[in-house]
């Protein structure tokens, strides 16, 4: 192999590094979707703009002791998983 050929070779194999880990961190978890379904019925019921502010602030479920910085509503909405 030439320089120039191990030098693309190189430049591909990070390419698609690149792109796998892009596209692994762009992707969302599966332990999402509960919370997305429950954020959804929430949604459907706000009638109003204030209504819609209160679920954005809303975590889907209860607290847990493990779960110190549990996703809002509105995080998911504003990560395009739940939409209105």
């Amino acid at each position: 192999m030439t320089t120039s050929t191990k030098r693309l070779a190189l430049i591909i194999g990070i390419l698609v590094l690149a792109g796998v880990f892009i596209w692994t961190w762009t992707q969302p978890w599966v332990g999402y979707a509960t919370a997305v379904a429950r954020c959804r019925e929430f949604y459907e019921s706000a009638k109003t703009k204030l209504d819609t502010a209160k679920v954005d602030a809303t975590t889907p479920f209860e607290r847990t002791n493990t779960a110190d910085n549990p996703i809002r509503c509105g995080e998911l909405r504003a990560a395009r998983l739940v939409t209105r």
